[in-house]
């Protein structure tokens, strides 16, 4: 098994990458905006409770 850790540090792209799936479309899965078991009760709350807060927070994120 691999494990991908990011670089906290500065980053320096590597130009042999620049093209690498730049004519592929990398289709996304129909589930990916759609998890509903996704989160634990720290994140989402009792019962969902905190489930409304986090998509009003959301939404004001990206309103002008």
């Amino acid at each position: 098994m691999y494990h991908f850790k990011a670089p906290h540090g500065m980053f320096k792209f590597n130009p042999k990458y620049e093209s690498y799936l730049k004519n592929i479309k990398v289709p996304e899965p129909e589930s990916l905006y759609n998890q509903p078991n996704w989160g634990s009760e720290g994140t989402k709350g009792k019962n969902d409770s905190l489930v409304h807060m986090i998509v009003v927070n959301f939404i004001k994120t990206f309103q002008s």
